[in-house]
Formats: structure tokens, sequence, C-alpha cells
């Protein structure tokens, strides 16, 4: 496998941010906390072609998560304490996402993106990263980016294998359309409520090929 340093006018030191479409469903208000899909790794064109983020354990790094050192912002203002909003208290890979636990901060800034969360208001959450490691594809091919000309680089898909969790956001612009504010999966298939409608459904199935074989 070739690695590469990254694309022409990317930098370690650089961070990045991608957007993402939500639609608030899930709200815990005693423990101030929603659940969330932080990133699918859904392409996004950048001006030096298209980027994925691979979603696995191996190739994101969570320490900061971990650490209680991933905050929740409000738009990626790392700048001014008035921005911060809570912090991200834990993450899961599930379904091919990374998932996470956004827990809000019991100040006014934070009051009032719980209150908008509740309310689904706020529908919008971005991820803040650094890409320590890319792989570079051209049409499923990984290339050699150093012995390939730039002006194919359009073309070309860079791959973040190894990448670190800085933040999440609350956002007003998102794009990745399969991520968001989700409510916990129910495992609680058993009640007698989905025992009775699984009966039912049998029921009309075998009703129905009663009919069809008489």
């Amino acid at each position: 496998m070739t690695q590469v340093t990254g694309p022409e006018g990317w930098s370690e030191a650089q961070i990045e941010t991608r957007f993402i479409a939500t639609a608030p469903t899930s709200f815990d208000a005693e423990t101030r906390s929603v659940s969330c899909i932080i990133s699918t790794g859904a392409p996004v064109v950048r001006f030096y072609g298209t980027e994925i983020l691979e979603i696995s354990r191996a190739a994101i790094d969570t320490t900061r998560v971990s650490c209680g050192l991933c905050p929740l912002l409000d738009s990626h203002q790392a700048g001014t304490i008035n921005a911060a909003l809570g912090k991200v208290t834990e993450t899961w890979i599930k379904s091919g996402a990374l998932w996470g636990r956004l827990q809000f901060n019991e100040t006014p800034q934070g009051n009032l993106a719980l209150g908008m969360v509740a309310r689904g208001e706020l529908n919008g959450i971005s991820c803040g990263y650094k890409v320590n490691r890319w792989r570079v594809e051209n049409e499923g091919e990984i290339i050699d980016q150093a012995n390939t000309y730039w002006s194919d680089g359009d073309n070309f898909t860079y791959i973040a294998e190894r990448w670190e969790l800085l933040e999440c956001s609350f956002v007003n612009i998102a794009a990745d359309v399969g991520a968001g504010i989700r409510d916990e999966p129910n495992n609680n298939v058993n009640t007698i409520e989905d025992i009775r409608a699984r009966m039912n459904a049998r029921q009309r199935m075998n009703d129905r090929m009663s009919a069809l074989s008489r």
C-alpha cells in the first residue's frame, strides 16, 4: 500500500471540518445529553479532490473523548469559552458510522443549545478533526501522488486512513445527510404488543395463502 504525505496545500497541523444534516429526535433531559451520529465518512468535495473519512476503530483516534477533552462547540469556535456548549462523553461505531453521546454544559450557552435541541430547532452537527495519514485513489486504484501530475488531482479520492476527532459542533449549515442526532435503538422487541403484532401478521399471511390455494 502506497502512503502519501497528503494532498497539495495540506499540512499536518491543518484541522478539517465537515457538516452533517440532522433531524433531532432523541434527547434525555435528566442527563442533559443526546445521542448522535458524528460522521458516516461520506464523500466531501474539497479544493484538492474528494475526501472520505474511514470509519473504523483502527482509523479514528478518540483519545480526547476518553480523556474528557473533546468539546461540543458553537460553530467550531475554539477561541472563546462562550462557545463551549458541552462535551462528547463517549463514542462507538455502529452500522458503518461513528456515533457519540453529547452532554450539555450547565451554562447559559449550554442551556440555550439544550432547549433548541429538545424543541427540534437545532438540527446541524459538524465534527472537527485532523488527518494524520492519507491513502490516495484514482478510479479505485491506489496511486503514488508524488509521481502523478497534479493536473489529475481533481479526480483523486483522498481517504483518511488515520484521523483524530478534535471536537463536535452545532452548526446552521449541513451536508452529510446520513448522520445526525438519533434515538437509542430499541432492543425490547418482545413486548406483548410485539408478540401480538407478529401473531396477527402470521395469521393474515396464512389467510392469504389459504385463499390462493382454493
